[in-house]
């Protein structure tokens, strides 16, 4: 929201003017209603802004939910191309070999796991 689109949502300054002019002028009888009226032409001000919130947010947030799924795809795809090699190395030593592969592929897995749990906050 631009601030020119806040300016034209807030009360005006000469309406907060008449409604203190009306206040003085019709005396304390008449000041529940003053205060009254322009509280509420307050409130309507507040809630147009809250409506204008509202409907950008929407299109705020779906942008950051894009840009999260390109970051997990990233992670995701690299802890692939990372997983693989490191699969083919260890597997080549005899001893002990397929258990640092699956070593390998736990710790992808956690840093995958901790990655979208960050992301999903």
């Amino acid at each position: 929201m631009t601030g020119d689109e806040r300016r034209s949502l807030e009360v005006p300054a000469d309406e907060v003017a008449g409604t203190l002019a009306a206040r003085r002028e019709l005396g304390p009888d008449s000041e529940d209603a003053v205060i009254a009226a322009f509280l509420d032409r307050a409130g309507h001000a507040i809630d147009r802004r809250v409506e204008e919130r509202l409907t950008v947010a929407p299109v705020e947030r779906a942008d950051d939910d894009r840009a999260s799924r390109k970051d997990a795809m990233k992670v995701a795809l690299g802890s692939i191309a990372l997983g693989f090699p490191i699969t083919g190395v260890a597997t080549q030593f005899p001893e002990g070999g397929p258990w640092v592969a699956i070593a390998a592929w736990i710790g992808i897995a956690s840093v995958n796991a901790a990655f979208n749990q960050r992301h999903r906050r």
